[in-house]
């Protein structure tokens, strides 16, 4: 008698399973914080402070994985730098080259921009490499990883959405997401918190629903 090989069922394809989310956007508020909804809780997110934190944590990541997505400057961006600025400028290019800047010295206090980290636009170049450079003054004796953790939060406020600011609901919904999702610490690089939270009872107490 002939033997057969048993028949092998086709595996099915997975479902695909759509993921609700565990919150409720609410909207913008002053055009700055959005207002989220979980359990019995009311939160304000900070959105300037929330987009700074995920900047900050995407580029140290990127910086020590030697994997910085850059741009390259079809002009070099020539910024124009007190004397004093200029020097420590020039006595930290090792630490700006780490973050994914090319300058070079352009002479008359100047340097020229060649290259940039991504995510930072034209016109927040020269205002960065004046603050940066009033940070690596003050901070002339700190080591190397505090002076570079320093100078990318300053990157990061620069490149970060501000406030007052309208964002559509989608917009606001991947911001919400991203935090949610990816943020490792509930303040900016710089210490301020991104979520205020108020709880339904503090709200009731409010308008005297309850004592």
């Amino acid at each position: 008698m002939e033997e057969h090989e048993p028949v092998k069922e086709t595996p099915k394809p997975e479902e695909k399973r759509e993921v609700v989310p565990d919150y409720k956007i609410i909207g913008q508020v002053f055009n700055t914080y959005v207002i989220i909804e979980k359990d019995d809780k009311m939160y304000l997110l900070d959105q300037h402070a929330a987009h700074e934190r995920l900047i900050y944590d995407k580029l140290l990541k990127e910086i020590r994985g030697r994997d910085l997505v850059t741009q390259k400057f079809i002009v070099p961006y020539i910024i124009k730098l007190s004397p004093a600025d200029h020097a420590v400028i020039s006595d930290n290019i090792a630490l700006f080259e780490k973050m994914g800047f090319d300058i070079a010295d352009f002479g008359d206090f100047s340097i020229a921009v060649r290259e940039a980290p991504f995510d930072m636009a034209d016109e927040d170049v020269a205002e960065y490499f004046e603050d940066t450079a009033q940070m690596l003054s003050e901070n002339k004796n700190a080591d190397m990883t505090a002076k570079q953790r320093k100078a990318v939060a300053t990157l990061a406020c620069k490149a970060a959405i501000k406030g007052n600011n309208r964002f559509s609901e989608y917009e606001l919904s991947v911001l919400v997401e991203k935090v949610i999702m990816e943020q490792t610490a509930n303040t900016c690089p710089h210490g301020r918190p991104l979520f205020a939270e108020f709880d339904k009872k503090t709200i009731d107490k409010q308008f005297k629903r309850i004592l």
